[in-house]
This record gives structure tokens, sequence and C-alpha cells, in this order.
């Protein structure tokens, strides 16, 4: 009996979270929305991924903003993290490690010593399966 009611209370409950979660998308989109938008589309994001930021050229950067400007990509991204967080019919995907283990091809870790968005450190971590490279 006692077991019957845990099942059913927890089914209740994780259908009320979807529920939630999915009410909550508009709340979540607006603030999602302008926090992103002003970060994304902000050339002082792009300029301080370069070495130089100096040497980046206003077409550059309108390469990286461009699609930023499509209307409707906020929503979707949105949208996307919300179906993610609430699908429980998707599989679990087995963890990074274990997929690059199954790797059999050469790999190459490239990574620049100054480099703000990915330090030379999380190449040197990534490198775990792979211990038999050689990190230039």
């Amino acid at each position: 009996m006692l077991c019957i009611f845990i099942k059913c209370t927890t089914k209740i409950l994780r259908r009320q979270y979807c529920i939630w979660v999915t009410g909550m998308s508009d709340l979540i989109n607006a603030l999602y929305n302008k926090a992103l938008s002003v970060v994304l589309r902000s050339t002082l994001l792009f300029r301080s991924a370069w070495y130089d930021s100096n040497q980046v050229s206003d077409h550059v950067l309108e390469g990286y903003t461009k699609p930023l400007k499509v209307k409707g990509w906020d929503r979707a991204l949105v949208e996307y993290t919300v179906a993610m967080l609430t699908d429980s019919a998707s599989k679990p995907k087995p963890s990074l490690a274990k997929r690059l283990t199954e790797i059999s091809c050469p790999v190459l870790i490239v990574t620049g010593d100054t480099d703000r968005l990915v330090p030379s450190w999380n190449s040197v971590r990534f490198r775990g399966p792979f211990q038999d490279l050689a990190l230039k």
C-alpha cells in the first residue's frame, strides 16, 4: 500500500514539475532573453576572445553576431533548453569520458597559451584518455 502511494505521488510530482518548468518558460525566456541578448550581441565578448582585440575587423564581428539577429533565435534556445530539462523519455547518454575512449583515430588537441576562453590546462585535462598524445 505504501509502495503504491509513493509510486503515485512520485508520478504526480514529476508531472507537476514538468508543468511548472514548462510554465516557467515565459518568465525564463524574458529574463534569459534580455541577459543573453546583451552579452551575445555585445562585440566586447567577441573582441575579448582574440589575443589582440585591435586586430578584429568589423567584418569578422558581423560574422559572429549576424546569426544572433535572426528573429526568434533566443526563444528557440529557451524552448530547446526547457525541452531538454523536461524530456523524461530521452535515454541518458554515455558519459563523455566513456565516449572518448571509443575514439580509434588519431587525435590532435590544439590550444593557445594565452587563450582566454579555453585555458591550456583544460586541454591537458582533456587529454586524459589519450595518454599517448604529445601536447605542443
